[in-house]
């Protein structure tokens, strides 16, 4: 009978348990976990878990601290945590937590038949931290440029201490030139950059404290940069004007400020300011000339550099505006000379040109002995075939006699005598000379108007026939100038107040046949091959003849007995003057 009734009571047994394992867990949370706390401040657990709970257990490294069952606490008295420990529904309390008071709690609970739950536990752990103090940075009081700088952080209390450093609020990390550990900082070699604000942060996860820090790189001096200031700036060599001041200035980059000596040629200068960048010369005489040097030095890092120049005190000292004056006057100067030799060259050959002219004019004279007017003059003589003679005067008319009595002689040429139909050169008008000066200048050079002048010479020189007059004798050829120096417009001469006039003669009459006022009548010949020497005159201007033909002679004569009006000079060939001239 006892078999079956322990079989019975084990199949319920495993029946029971069976239907507990087939129900589910209650829910186990911490409110924080783990849970940090800094020393000496309470500790607190919080479990978040169903509402209907039967009991809730603590235990610490297997002690059960405790457990809140039927709405009442039970704390078991525990040696570590004596006086220190509350529980309640949900919470554990341990006041003024100590470090050995970290490490995993567990907690146990059991809900209520109603909930269909069955128990479950959980496990949080609890650190506990000193907090951080007493932090401090330490930097060294000089800190070279180019040497090695450590920095070391201190502090007095903290436990799972981290240290960060930083600079001007920007973190520090390690690399080759800078190292970190245990607090200290190390910069080898430094750099002037380095120099700035550090700060030293110390940590844990439950307090933090920062020092900060200056540091200063002390570095120098370097390579100094010279300067020279003088009130005129010389051109072409030389700094300053004897008896004008020079200022030397002298610079370097040095922490702290470089102190500065000169020296000249190797010798010491003294400066108005002792340890003075800045050396201010007065020149006197140029032996002051040579090469200056400043020389810098750190009074820290106990270094020296150095820069010299050259300095040229001159006599005389020219300034790019002084130069630039100089030149241009120069350049004005040949531009005068160059001009003047130009307008030289072209009075030169302006003068030439009128020679030139000149010299064809007596060219012509000389290779045409009995020149015929020109075509645009022998218009004009055709034109006007008869113009009034001058009052007082009549025609002269001298027939050429060509028998052996009148030959010419050898090597010259007979007079040629005025015909009836001959006009008198003064009654060439302004207008009539200017139109001939025109016509010359049509001619694109002098050559060519020479070869025309010998061309209608040529065809008009031809030996007159027996009885026959000469063909009449155009003016001569002269110059230019000599043409516009004619007057423009001819100027009667009236004559004076007389009684009445007799009857003119006949048109042939020769003038010395004709009847004289107030005079007793004689005659006057003038043969063409015996004309008296001293009847001509000869007139040698520039480099033509003129020649004042017998016609003039009688003009005289008759304005010695009181005739009308003057009659102006005929001009006749050079070579019709040696006809005239005493063998």
């Amino acid at each position: 009978m006892r078999q079956p009734l322990l079989l019975i009571s084990l199949s319920l047994a495993v029946l029971l348990s069976a239907s507990v394992l087939a129900q589910s867990q209650v829910q186990i949370q911490f409110q924080v976990d783990p849970l940090l706390v800094q020393t000496g401040t309470e500790v607190v657990f919080t479990v978040l878990t169903v509402s209907q709970v039967l009991s809730m257990t603590w235990q610490y490294k297997g002690v059960t601290l405790g457990l809140y069952a039927g709405g009442s606490p039970v704390v078991n008295p525990v040696a570590q945590f004596e006086g220190r420990i509350t529980i309640s529904a949900t919470q554990l309390r341990i006041g003024g937590a100590q470090l050995r008071d970290a490490g995993n709690y567990t907690v146990e609970v059991t809900p209520t038949a109603t909930t269909g739950l069955s128990p479950n536990s959980r496990s949080i752990q609890l650190r506990v931290f000193d907090a951080v103090r007493g932090v401090s940075l330490f930097v060294p009081t000089i800190a070279v440029e180019g040497r090695n700088v450590s920095l070391r952080c201190t502090w007095t209390a903290g436990t799972e201490i981290t240290v960060q450093w930083g600079k001007g609020g920007a973190a520090i990390t390690a690399d080759s030139r800078i190292t970190i550990s245990d607090g200290s900082l190390v910069i080898n070699p430094a750099r002037r950059g380095d120099a700035g604000e550090y700060s030293c942060t110390v940590s844990n996860p439950v307090s933090a404290q920062t020092a900060t820090q200056s540091l200063t790189i002390y570095y120098g001096p370097d390579t100094p940069v010279l300067t020279k200031e003088a009130p005129k700036q010389c051109v072409g060599g030389g700094d300053v004007l004897v008896g004008q001041t020079v200022r030397l200035t002298c610079m370097s980059d040095s922490l702290p400020p470089a102190l500065f000596s000169w020296q000249r040629d190797g010798q010491p200068v003294a400066s108005g300011q002792p340890d003075s960048g800045v050396l201010s010369l007065q020149t006197f005489s140029t032996n002051e000339s040579g090469r200056y040097v400043c020389t810098a030095r750190n009074s820290i890092t106990g270094g020296t550099s150095e820069q010299g120049t050259d300095l040229a005190v001159v006599a005389t000292c020219l300034n790019g505006g002084e130069v630039a004056g100089i030149v241009i006057g120069c350049l004005l100067l040949i531009i005068i000379i160059i001009l003047l030799i130009l307008l030289i060259i072209c009075l030169v050959r302006r003068r030439r040109v009128e020679q030139r002219r000149q010299d064809a004019a007596v060219f012509v004279q000389k290779t045409n002995p009995n020149p015929g007017p020109p075509a645009h003059m022998a218009q004009q003589h055709r034109a006007e075939p008869n113009q009034k003679p001058p009052r007082g005067l009549g025609t002269q008319t001298q027939p050429v006699i060509h028998d052996a009595n009148h030959q010419p002689r050898q090597g010259g040429a007979a007079p040629v005598p005025f015909s009836s139909a001959q006009h008198n050169p003064s009654n060439l008008t302004h207008a009539a000379l200017t139109a001939h000066t025109e016509r010359a200048k049509t001619f694109e050079s002098r050559r060519q108007q020479t070869q025309a002048a010998l061309f209608h010479a040529g065809l008009q020189a031809r030996a007159p026939a027996a009885g026959a007059h000469h063909p009449p004798t155009p003016p001569p050829v002269i110059p230019i100038t000599q043409f516009q120096t004619l007057p423009k417009k001819r100027t009667t001469h009236k004559s004076p107040a007389r009684g009445p006039q007799p009857p003119k003669p006949p048109v042939n009459m020769p003038v010395a046949q004709r009847p004289v006022p107030g005079k007793h009548h004689h005659s006057v010949q003038h043969p063409a091959a015996t004309m008296p020497a001293n009847h001509h005159h000869h007139h040698h201007p520039g480099n033509g003849h003129t020649h004042v033909s017998a016609h003039r002679h009688a003009h005289a004569h008759a304005h010695t007995h009181g005739h009308g009006n003057r009659h102006p000079a005929h001009f006749t060939h050079p070579q019709q003057q040696q006809a005239h001239r005493p063998r």
